[in-house]
């Protein structure tokens, strides 16, 4: 049986051997046009970080003490109007990575050092509203303002430790660990990695939509997995 491999133009494709697997050097034909965009995927992770920096900004600039306490608040705002706001106006993106560079793309550095990133910047936020929380010159709406935000962090930041999850490396899976920590959601890794995805799409799996159920959010089954593990195999 014989095996075609991709055109990659005028160009021979370069093959590169790491891990065992063929990767296929995308120089010269595909490139991702949004690299350097997803480096914005660490912005979540700094969000009470940038507040910080804009309430002691503004305070420097003799903001009334109104303007003050709103900032506290902007975290979700940002994710909840702002995002899905820009969302709306910048449309849909179907674009997808050629299926035959998703191995190369995995082993580029890039792409794994920005994963990795989110975190380092999520612990340096938690450590930033430990202090202003303790250092006692927030009000205690400030103080709720900035949970929220922080919330925000450790929240998305499940998006992050799940895909770290998925990767086969020591480090990533010990990564995805302690980012799942910080908003007491460990359990997802067990339940998600060997539960869901082998469950996947059956009765059995309680994050599966039901069949005919519509798009309305089902959550005792998926909280009754988190507490109970002990249908999942290891």
């Amino acid at each position: 049986m014989t095996t075609t491999q991709p055109d990659l133009g005028n160009s021979a494709p370069q093959v590169r051997q790491r891990r065992g697997q063929e990767m296929l050097d995308p120089q010269g034909e595909w490139k991702d046009t949004k690299k350097y965009t997803w480096i914005l995927s660490l912005v979540p992770a700094a969000i009470p970080l940038i507040l910080w920096g804009l309430w002691a900004w503004m305070g420097q600039l003799d903001a009334p003490a109104g303007v003050l306490h709103v900032v506290w608040w902007l975290g979700p705002f940002a994710v909840f109007v702002l995002i899905p706001f820009t969302d709306a106006v910048l449309g849909r993106d179907g674009e997808n990575v050629p299926e035959e560079f998703v191995p190369w793309l995995e082993e580029t550095k890039f792409y794994r050092v920005v994963s990795f990133l989110y975190f380092p910047i999520m612990f340096a936020s938690l450590l930033a509203c430990c202090h202003l929380w303790t250092r006692g010159d927030l009000q205690w709406f400030d103080s709720i303002g900035l949970a929220w935000s922080m919330g925000m962090t450790s929240g998305i930041g499940i998006v992050a430790a799940h895909e770290l999850g998925h990767k086969k490396g020591s480090f990533e899976s010990w990564l995805g660990k302690i980012c799942l920590a910080v908003p007491a959601y460990g359990h997802f890794y067990i339940e998600h990695n060997r539960g869901h995805h082998v469950k996947v799409a059956t009765p059995e799996d309680p994050v599966s939509a039901r069949m005919g159920g519509g798009e309305r959010v089902r959550l005792p089954p998926p909280v009754r997995a988190a507490a109970d593990p002990t249908g999942v195999e290891y």
